[in-house]
Order: structure tokens, then sequence, then C-alpha cells
């Protein structure tokens, strides 16, 4: 079940019921304020937080609280993330030093 998701100054990440407006997920594994967060597959998000750290997050349907990631990497947190497909598989792109863009295969 995809929805509506949100981040927090408070460091957490909300998705939300996109038909009832209802939280049914929350994720508290940041350590800093959430800048970013982006959608990878029905289930799965990435989110930047604004010292850098990358977390990779699934769900599954259901009210659940999550606070460890899939995988955790660095960024720019002043660059927002892209996702993207290609030939059935999922990509983040994030901008890791300056000069370089890393893209991750999610799946």
């Amino acid at each position: 079940m995809s929805g509506i998701v949100s981040s927090s100054l408070d460091q957490s990440i909300q998705v939300y019921q996109f038909t009832t407006n209802t939280s049914f997920a929350l994720y508290l594994g940041h350590t800093h304020q959430v800048n970013t967060v982006t959608w990878l597959t029905y289930n799965a998000l990435a989110s930047l937080d604004e010292s850098g750290e990358v977390h990779i997050w699934t769900y599954p349907t259901g009210k659940i609280l999550l606070a460890e990631p899939l995988l955790t990497t660095r960024a720019d947190p002043h660059y927002h993330m892209n996702t993207s497909i290609a030939k059935s598989h999922y990509y983040l792109s994030c901008l890791t030093s300056p000069t370089a863009i890393t893209t991750y295969q999610i799946s």
C-alpha cells in the first residue's frame, strides 16, 4: 500500500493512507532533521537527513513503527535524491561528494 509521505523537523517520517489521511507507518531511524524522502517502490522509501545520512527502509501493510534502515549511506544533505526505474530495477541517486553522484540499485 502506498500513500502520502511526510518528513519532519523532529527526525520522523510518517506515511499516510491517501484516501483517509490516516497515518499507518512511522519511521524513527534518523538522528537529525529529515530533509527529503522519496518513494522507491510501493512499500520502500529512501530518506536523507541534514547530516547527509541516507536510509532505505520498507514497511509492511498495517500500522507499524520502524527504527532501523535496510541500508545506510552518506550523501550531500542539500541534494534532493532522485529515483528511477530501468529494465524493472529501481535506482537511487545521491550526491556523495561535490563532484560525484553515486547510484544504488535497489531491486
